[in-house]
């Protein structure tokens, strides 16, 4: 029994071995990591507000859906719609800010 118990263990310990051995690392060099800066991480403002925007229920049409559609004030809306579930909400127009 003992020596049954001892072989099931080392099998055991064997298989777990190797199941967790760590396969090799792909230690490719790479050029390098370029930061980028704040000010270009601030230009995307805007566009993060267009898309906060998207999910506002009411006044895209005209605008006026709070301080996602105040972040853009320029914006010139032409359409919108959507219902939220079997569409989408959308809106299309300008903002002259942003050309």
């Amino acid at each position: 029994m003992f020596s049954k118990l001892l072989h099931s263990f080392a099998l055991s310990t064997a298989l777990l071995g190797a199941l967790t051995s760590a396969a090799p690392v792909n230690e490719e060099k790479r050029a390098g990591v370029t930061p980028v800066s704040a000010s270009t991480i601030a230009s995307y403002t805007p566009y993060t507000q267009f898309a906060r925007a998207a999910y506002c229920t009411a006044g895209k049409a005209t605008w006026s859906c709070g301080a996602a559609c105040s972040a853009n004030s320029d914006y010139i809306p032409y359409a919108g719609g959507g219902d939220g579930a079997a569409t989408p909400f959308w809106f299309v127009g300008y903002s002259p800010k942003l050309g």
